[in-house]
């Protein structure tokens, strides 16, 4: 009856723009995660993450990008045109504890930038992502995931993230603006 109906609607609340935006959020998420596996994570700010290990795109002690490293970042890069082509992305270099000794780079700081900086490169010039959307940062060893003292641990540490920022103000704005 038409008395019931309204008490169900009453009784379920009407899903909000956080929820819609949330609800789409994780559908993209799991999508990455069929496709990419555990590399792909959402961060407590809310943003999505991909973790590249630099065992994989880079040579030891380098920041040349590996074939193996190019075809994943071709794959990322199409992503990044297609579903998210509106969004910032930070590029953030990671390394372990071990101290440079046979390279050109002064510290794991300058490792970890140069990382980020070819990984942004290639995305900006290889495949057109704009670069008034990149950032590329370093943390250098001072953001480690895992134990240094392994070597499974240094290896976990040695990365680079591509972080897809997920504006705020697009949840609350529209959240804020329906009240």
């Amino acid at each position: 009856t038409r008395n019931q109906s309204q008490t169900a609607e009453k009784a379920s609340p009407a899903a909000t723009p956080v929820d819609d935006h949330a609800a789409e959020l994780r559908a993209e998420l799991e999508r990455l995660q069929k496709k990419y596996g555990e590399l792909v994570q959402l961060t407590p700010e809310g943003n999505i993450e991909i973790t590249l290990n630099s065992a994989v795109t880079f040579k030891s002690g380098s920041y040349d990008l590996t074939k193996e490293g190019k075809k994943i970042l071709d794959q990322v890069a199409r992503e990044l045109n297609a579903e998210f082509a509106a969004n910032m992305v930070r590029v953030i270099g990671h390394t372990d504890t071990d101290p440079i000794k046979k390279s050109p780079f002064k510290d794991n700081w300058e490792l970890g930038s140069e990382r980020a900086l070819e990984v942004t490169r290639y995305l900006s010039s290889t495949h057109g992502v704009e670069p008034s959307r990149l950032v590329a940062a370093s943390r250098g060893e001072t953001a480690p995931v895992a134990e240094n003292s392994t070597k499974e641990g240094r290896l976990k540490n040695r990365r680079v993230e591509i972080v897809v920022i997920i504006p705020k103000k697009q949840i609350v704005g529209d959240y804020t603006s329906q009240r």
